[in-house]
């Protein structure tokens, strides 16, 4: 098999976004890594280097997921660049907050994100709504 498509998605609630994860998520985050590479390994035979593993923001849906598709099907699983943020970059961005933070809100709840959205998405018409009113 060359393509394929999974979602790998948390049984944890409350996790809607990429906003909401936060340092003490790293061991779900490093299992999900871990287990559907695992996975896709023993059922398909292919490798992590085959794989993209990725969260979109804003995502389709707000249950937090993984997408976990091959290298063939990344260019048409929506794992473009101003959608797609890969596994392997979020992990290493919370592994940088610090123990204990006092912060209330974890780093990409703080951080500026720049996203692309299609017109089909849900917040596409209020978005370019608000774009035209910012420009007048």
């Amino acid at each position: 098999m060359s393509m394929f498509y999974i979602q790998a998605i948390v049984h944890t609630h409350g996790i809607r976004s990429l906003r909401d994860i936060r340092k003490h998520h790293l061991p779900m985050l490093r299992s999900i890594r871990k287990r559907g590479i695992k996975v896709v390994r023993d059922t398909y035979g292919l490798s992590a280097g085959q794989l993209r593993l990725f969260v979109h923001y804003q995502p389709s849906y707000y249950h937090f997921h993984v997408h976990i598709v091959t290298l063939e099907l990344s260019g048409q699983a929506n794992a473009n660049v101003g959608m797609a943020h890969l596994l392997d970059d979020v992990i290493p961005i919370l592994e940088l907050e610090p123990d204990g933070s006092s912060h209330e809100q974890g780093t990409f709840a703080r951080m500026t994100i720049t996203y692309s959205i299609g017109t089909q998405h849900g917040l596409h018409d209020a978005l370019v709504g608000r774009q035209v009113s910012l420009t007048e």
